[in-house]
């Protein structure tokens, strides 16, 4: 009786046999199977392809930034190359006429022309998309590092080659391998170290990027501030760094504490400052407050005007600002 309606089954017309319709769908995805390996394999290796070409294009660029700095002459022979592309008849470089301006490629081209390099398709390595996003905001703010805010603003051939050395300086790191990042981090062994020149250190105060100590002078005895900022707190390479550091130790303002010396190793950066007498001003008007206190009006006056006086100074400094808006 069993056996009934498979005779049935097989003798109907157009019947498949149970064995047949099982082993159909297991076919069709054996075939499915084996058509997507071989795409999937192609896609594999076009992203191994991409991918080999985006450090080569990397490398490529990281040699051509670099070679700003292989020679002291390489930076003027650039700068002489970029000069006459951008200034104007009165000897100035206008806002307008640099504002959007392709930096990475704009630069790379001029490097390799200036030292006759070869990059093969060198306009093929730059890629758009977020990375020339953040790059137009970059050069944005490096522009108004230099005070270049918009239409009328203008620099001097001298502060136009600060303007350019910076910029190389960051297309550099952003193509340099972590290995050349931390290479520039390393201090020459002869140079001298911070525990050499001063003794007695005292913990102080912590700022948003740096910590205050009290220290004493081996050679004077005198008393000074160690600012000690850790690199890898910073945005920014070695070298720039150290350009930074020189700029504060250029500061000479009534109502801001001297640089008087600089030394790193190869985690942190210390600035050496004279000590200023007296208490902090945040600490002072807290107490007022705390006291119930009144400030005279007079006294609050003069307080803001030496800090706008200080800022103000900073804000002018060349061949760039120590402080921007």
């Amino acid at each position: 009786a069993s056996a009934a309606p498979e005779a049935a089954l097989e003798s109907a017309p157009g019947a498949v046999p149970m064995a047949a319709s099982v082993a159909e769908p297991a076919a069709r995805d054996m075939v499915s199977a084996s058509l997507a390996q071989p795409a999937q394999e192609r896609s594999l290796r076009a992203v191994r392809n991409r991918a080999k070409e985006a450090a080569a294009a990397s490398v490529s660029l990281y040699d051509l930034y670099a070679a700003m700095f292989a020679k002291p002459e390489t930076a003027d022979a650039v700068c002489r190359h970029l000069l006459p592309q951008f200034i104007s008849r009165d000897a100035r470089i206008h806002w307008q006429d640099i504002a959007h301006m392709d930096p990475e490629s704009t630069l790379a081209l001029a490097v390799a022309t200036a030292t006759s390099s070869t990059c093969p398709k060198i306009d093929t390595l730059f890629d758009g998309g977020n990375g020339a996003i953040a790059l137009t905001r970059w050069w944005t703010d490096l522009l108004v590092r230099h005070g270049l805010y918009g239409n009328g603003d203008s620099i001097g051939a001298d502060e136009f080659g600060e303007l350019i050395v910076s910029a190389f300086r960051m297309l550099r790191d952003r193509h340099a391998s972590p290995e050349s990042l931390r290479q520039m981090r390393v201090v020459p062994p002869q140079a001298v170290r911070l525990k050499d020149r001063y003794c007695e250190f005292r913990f102080v105060s912590r700022g948003a990027s740096f910590k205050a100590y009290l220290c004493q002078s081996r050679l004077t005895g005198e008393r000074r501030v160690c600012h000690k900022t850790r690199k890898d707190w910073l945005r920014a390479s070695a070298d720039c760094m150290r350009s930074e550091v020189e700029l504060f130790r250029e500061i000479s303002h009534p109502h801001l504490t001297a640089i008087v010396e600089s030394f790193e190793d190869f985690n942190s950066v210390y600035m050496i400052a004279e000590m200023a007498e007296g208490v902090e001003l945040f600490s002072y008007l807290d107490q007022r407050h705390r006291d119930a206190s009144a400030l005279a009006e007079a006294w609050v006056a003069q307080v803001i005007g030496q800090v706008l006086d200080a800022m103000s100074y900073c804000h002018e400094l060349r061949p760039h600002r120590a402080v921007h808006g």
